[in-house]
């Protein structure tokens, strides 16, 4: 299963594009920005 979802990723420029631009929007909950002011939110006050 993997190697063929592996396979359709590499021969299709469009579903690759669209697994990139979508990987890309996922990262950016991660800004070291965005994890800093959830941490701090998170803190007992």
């Amino acid at each position: 299963e993997l190697a063929t979802a592996l396979a359709t990723l590499l021969e299709n420029d469009g579903l690759r594009k669209d697994f990139a631009a979508a990987a890309a929007r996922h990262v950016e909950a991660f800004d070291v920005g965005r994890v800093a002011t959830r941490f701090l939110e998170a803190l007992p006050v």
